[in-house]
């Protein structure tokens, strides 16, 4: 997958200016936390197009995954294609699903460390 974008909610001391802690809307954290399964589809309506910098422009289609840490939502992945039928909405999510939860995992232990 050629485009791949994090975004997590908290921010550790020295380090929020990285793009991985850019702010994200409420509404989108929200969305986020309502995720029952990765949003798969358009990037219209979302602001995440911009999450993929110079090749925002070109993203058709992606994928959204909730990253999770209990029972709250710790921030999302996004996966981003320039075709747009690469990520859309009947497709199976279950990797997607498996993905999301050992990013989550890997989160959990690093950030014990960090925040």
């Amino acid at each position: 997958m050629p485009h791949v974008a994090l975004r997590l909610w908290d921010k550790p001391a020295g380090i929020e200016d990285l793009p991985e802690f850019a702010a994200v809307s409420e509404e989108l954290q929200v969305f986020a936390e309502t995720l029952a399964r990765p949003y798969c589809g358009s990037t219209a309506g979302f602001g995440t197009a911009s999450w993929f910098g110079e090749h925002a422009s070109h993203i058709r289609s992606q994928a959204l995954i909730a990253l999770r840490n209990g029972g709250g939502t710790i921030g999302m992945i996004a996966l981003g294609s320039e075709d747009m039928q690469r990520f859309y909405a009947d497709m199976g999510t279950l990797y997607l699903e498996r993905l999301g939860e050992m990013v989550s995992a890997a989160l959990a232990r690093v950030t014990k460390s960090v925040l």
